[in-house]
Parts: structure tokens; sequence; C-alpha cells
């Protein structure tokens, strides 16, 4: 099996890990519970699996159709019966084939990802993140304005790593090409934004040259490195880093806590998992 996601469960602590067929479920202190087998459902209808949350009494399935990728959610219970399928074009009664290939930088695959209890869903069809209470209840709750590129398809949010907070909302941009003159090269077809909650302004994430990626600056202990979150829990929001990487990072850094942690590590340590709490 190979790992493909992971998610935790906010009304009961379970974990999920999605290996592309099945969804092998843990408790909260580590123990195995079960196994939910969903891969084989979701290649006998034509869809494409990219990720599972665990939410509530439902797994639900994120991707799309194979055949014109567009983006749906599929909500199962533990024995792969199919009790709500989200549609983000249409709520289709099952999944189609009508439509010819369209795609955006690969697979329009719906994803998800959970904030204050609530499951949230966007695509880059979409202007639109909704959100799911556990009753199923469907509420938009943000609206993108993609200004002159709207319907364009050249613009588009990217849900891969989308992370909610009590005070920001954090995004990737996706374009076909530099449409922006705060892109760092040409060449990169995405970039991060943060919406801030208090100010309900959206700002670019900088982009760090010698790491070679766009991440928060830190200006909490001198020229740390920048920072990315790979997850979000409340306002505590967590990067893994290689461990080679880190201590090249720490040299050029004036941070006594990063010199102190890669003073410890070699280039085969395990990675180094980096923990920011926003005030």
């Amino acid at each position: 099996s190979i790992f493909m996601d992971l998610s935790v469960n906010p009304f009961n602590g379970e974990i999920g890990v999605y290996d592309f067929r099945k969804v092998v479920v843990y408790d909260r202190n580590g123990n195995f519970v079960r196994n939910v087998v969903c891969g084989d459902m979701a290649s006998e209808r034509g869809f494409f699996l990219a990720s599972v949350e665990l939410f509530d009494k439902y797994y639900v399935m994120n991707g799309c159709d194979y055949y014109n990728d567009d983006a749906y959610s599929i909500f199962i219970d533990e024995n792969v019966n199919i009790v709500h399928i989200d549609g983000q074009i249409a709520e289709p009664d099952n999944l189609s084939n009508e439509r010819p290939p369209v795609r955006l930088g690969g697979r329009d695959a719906a994803k998800a990802y959970i904030f204050d209890n609530e499951l949230y869903i966007l695509s880059k069809r979409t202007d639109t993140i909704f959100s799911y209470n556990n009753s199923l209840q469907k509420s938009p709750r943000y609206i993108l304005d993609y200004g002159k590129f709207v319907g364009e398809k050249r613009v588009a949010i990217n849900g891969v790593r989308t992370y909610e907070s009590d005070n920001i909302l954090l995004f990737g941009l996706f374009t076909f090409s530099n449409r922006f003159a705060f892109m760092h090269e040409y060449k990169l077809t995405m970039c991060y934004m943060v919406y801030n909650k208090r100010s309900g302004k959206t700002e670019i994430i900088p982009y760090d040259v010698s790491a070679g990626k766009y991440g928060f600056e830190n200006d909490i202990d001198g020229s740390g490195m920048s920072f990315l979150p790979m997850a979000v829990e409340g306002n505590a929001m967590y990067q893994v880093v290689d461990s080679y990487r880190f201590i090249e990072c720490a040299e050029h850094s004036n941070s006594a806590k990063m010199k102190a942690v890669a003073a410890t590590l070699t280039d085969e340590s395990n990675p180094v998992l980096v923990k920011a709490v926003l005030k």
C-alpha cells in the first residue's frame, strides 16, 4: 500500500489513512478500528478518487469523473453505501461521460478540508467554497472574485493545500501562465494566498528564493526558514521538513533555536516537524 492522505475526524478523534484502495481507521490512541474498502466502488463508477475525509459517520471521497473531469464528493457509510453525492457543477444522480475532457493542470478533483466541525468542499471550476454540517446541510461560505479572469479557466483556486483557522484562510492560486507580476517565475503555475478574516484582506505569501518555495516569513527569531503549512489544527499550523533541508536552512539562519535543533540531526535523520501558532 502507498500512503496517500490522512484525515482526523473532529467528532470522535478517529484517524483515517487512505492508500488508493481503502481507508485504514484508527482510534485517537492509534489502535486499529476498521478497514473501509472504497477504491473498488470508485473505479466501478468511473470515479478518480483523490482523497478521503472522515467526517462524523461519513467517509467523504473527493475526486472527479474519469470521463469529463467534473469534480464530485461522494459521502459513504462504513459499509460503502452511498448516502449523498455533491457535484461541483450540478447535483447528479450518478456520474456520466456526456462531456469531453476539460482539464486545468491535471484532473479537476474536488478537494475538502474540515474546520470548526464542518466539511468544506471546493474545486477549480467553481468560484464558491461550500460547507456541510454533520446533518449534511449545505451552505455557501466563501465566494472568490476572479475579476477579469472569471470563467476563463486559466486562473483558479487549488484545493491541495487549503487550510483554515480562526483567523485565516490559506489557499493556492493556479494559472496556466504567469498572469500576475507577483509570481516568482514564469514557469511557476502556483502561488499561495492568505485571507485575513479580521481585516478582510487577501495577500500573496512571499516566495523564499533560498528555500525554493512560497512561505510565511519568519520574523520571530531572526532569519528562520519560511513556513508553508501542510496541516492546520485550530490556530496551530504544521510543516514537515526533510532533515537535510532543515540543516541547510539552519546554516544560513540567525535563529539560535534552528541551529540547536540542526546540531542534533544528520542527513539520515527523520523529517523535522515544525509547529507554528498564530496569536
